[in-house]
């Protein structure tokens, strides 16, 4: 069943089958530092919650809910423009585990176990759509931080569930910098990538970050750890005090990057990595500027950081 997961991600820049297993294993890292404890999840919920994760970008185009639902796209036809690709994955990852009985890990567990298990798994999925980000962190907040309930219903905790796996799909700022980089020049890349296809189609304002002649990489990041990363794993800290040494020091750290006096990326610099001129989706690798190395990033910005040395292609 793993393998044919894997197989059915498509080679993005940033949407691919090594994002899924950094998100899955994410997942397990946070539940195996405290959150499963608190969550008082059982093994089967915990292993649900893994593979949902390693799911949720399942059969992923590269492109955004927007894109799809502005250009009528058939999958935002079918799924009624409602979080038209995290609809899609869920209904495509059960969809091959039905047409396939082998790889169907479901199989074999009680009736009863079979419907949790999978209304677990889609609530854990749809819940990575950044729509409902805002009323589910609210909602986290104010019942499980504030008010301090303990989940004990299945549905409470299938919540949780979500908000753990949407915590791990937005993590890359939480990890140490030149990963982080390396997923912010990606996802930049399949931002630009929308963004042209938008201005093929004559469209006069094109998605927010999405426009390669205009970019926008500070305020894009600033924005996105300042509102959307950092609140989330503030609120998860509050809520596991263990999971904070994990990954505090690696947000604020890459925050500090956008957020200095005077930032180290120039504004009309299409990605963090000075090397890299755009992604090429037929090579499916980086075109990078003649006589410069992959990773030559600005000077200064990766001073004192980890050692890592490369990244898989896709």
């Amino acid at each position: 069943m793993l393998l044919a997961l894997e197989d059915g991600y498509l080679p993005n820049p940033y949407h691919n089958r090594n994002h899924a297993a950094d998100v899955a294993y994410t997942f397990h890292v946070l539940l195996a530092k405290g959150a499963a404890t608190k969550m008082g999840l059982s093994n089967l919920q915990q292993i649900a919650g893994i593979i949902a994760s390693a799911a949720h970008d399942f059969r992923h185009n590269g492109l955004t809910n927007q894109f799809l639902v502005t250009t009528r796209h058939p999958l935002a036809l079918t799924y009624n423009d409602r979080a038209v690709l995290e609809s899609m994955h869920t209904s495509e990852f059960f969809l091959m585990l039905h047409k396939k009985p082998e790889l169907n890990i479901l199989q074999n567990l009680e009736a009863k176990q079979i419907v949790e298990t999978r209304k677990a798994m889609i609530t854990t999925i749809l819940a990575t759509d950044m729509m409902v980000h805002f009323e589910y962190l609210a909602r986290f907040q104010a019942k499980y931080i504030d008010d301090n309930v303990l989940p004990e219903k299945d549905d409470e905790k299938s919540f949780l569930m979500s908000m753990l796996c949407h915590a791990a799909d937005i993590s890359n700022p939480a990890k140490p910098r030149r990963l982080y980089l390396e997923w912010t020049d990606r996802v930049l890349a399949e931002f630009y990538h929308v963004g042209d296809l938008e201005r093929e189609q004559g469209m006069e304002n094109l998605s927010m970050f999405c426009d390669r002649k205009q970019p926008k990489v500070q305020k894009c990041q600033s924005g996105f750890i300042t509102f959307i990363v950092r609140p989330m794993f503030v609120a998860w800290g509050n809520y596991v005090p263990e999971l904070n040494e994990l990954f505090m020091r690696h947000i604020d750290g890459n925050l500090g990057i956008w957020t200095a006096e005077e930032c180290k990326v120039p504004e009309t610099q299409l990605f963090a990595d000075a090397a890299k001129v755009d992604w090429d989706h037929m090579k499916h690798t980086w075109d990078l500027h003649e006589g410069i190395e992959e990773y030559s990033y600005t000077d200064g910005l990766l001073d004192n950081m980890d050692s890592f040395k490369g990244y898989p292609k896709c």
